[in-house]
């Protein structure tokens, strides 16, 4: 599958509520694997199936982008990642609480 777009920009600069923004994309290789594996002792084989992703240009994925509208981007996008933040920080905050004064490192 291939797919091609063209964009092109004009004087207008219009709104920033109806600007458009190029942003990568995550993109993930899922791959179906069949193991066999096989007793030499008492001849028998066994099978089964396993998912498996990757990531990177080594495993044959694509650079793939997304087009993101500004209000998406401010509405929901920015709002997720605060919070997203936020709960990094509590989690960060907990481990901390919990570590053994005794067992930490000092710099």
């Amino acid at each position: 599958l291939t797919m091609s777009f063209t964009m092109s920009t004009s004087e207008d600069s219009g709104l920033p509520s109806g600007h458009l923004v190029v942003t990568p994309a995550l993109t993930v290789k899922f791959s179906e694997t069949l193991v066999v594996s096989y007793n030499f002792s008492d001849c028998t084989a066994k099978n089964y199936t396993i998912v498996t992703w990757a990531l990177g240009k080594d495993s044959g994925n694509l650079k793939s982008f997304t087009l993101k509208a500004y209000n998406d981007i401010a509405d929901s996008e920015i709002p997720m990642l605060e919070r997203n933040l936020g709960f990094a920080n509590v989690e960060l905050a907990t481990q901390q609480a919990e570590e053994d004064p005794d067992e930490m490192l000092i710099n």
